[in-house]
């Protein structure tokens, strides 16, 4: 590989047609222009997929209150929307009782 780099640097500064153009001809070259060219690509289309994911997280968080949180499957997650739940429903009914409704 390092040698065919070296014929082909050899041919482009020796060669008449390309020797004004042999710093920018070649492999070596070739690889770093396509490698810049591809992170400017993907600079370009990083905002746009940052939003796209903000929309869709907002998207599903909308679903997930529409349908309900999941329930955890440990007594401890449980007990907690047990308790959740207590706690809504003694509020409601306090407000109830003192004339205000939610």
């Amino acid at each position: 590989m390092i040698a065919a780099r070296r014929r082909e640097n050899e041919y482009f500064a020796n060669t008449p047609e390309y020797r004004h153009l042999a710093p920018r001809m070649g492999s070596v070259h070739l690889g770093k222009v396509m490698s810049k060219h591809l992170e400017t690509v993907i600079k370009s289309r990083i905002p746009g997929l940052q939003s796209l994911i903000s929309k869709t997280i907002i998207e599903l968080e909308t679903e997930l209150n529409r349908i309900g949180r999941p329930i955890a499957a440990d007594t401890g997650g449980k007990l907690y929307v047990i308790m959740e739940i207590c706690r809504t429903f003694d509020q409601i009914f306090k407000d109830r009782l003192d004339g205000m409704y939610v």
